[in-house]
């Protein structure tokens, strides 16, 4: 079997850096996991119609 050729991430990894990214873009109250239509009202420019 081939090394691995791509960075490996545990799940508690991956939530951290989704928690970090959506603090710095939308500011700390978005709560994993993502309330998307909360995104959207915070987000400039997008209109969610369903």
């Amino acid at each position: 079997m081939p090394p691995h050729k791509f960075q490996t991430y545990t799940v508690r990894d991956l939530e951290r850096f989704s928690s970090v990214y959506l603090s710095e873009r939308f500011g700390p109250d978005i709560p994993l996991p993502v309330d998307v239509e909360l995104l959207v009202e915070k987000s400039e420019g997008i209109d969610l119609d369903y």
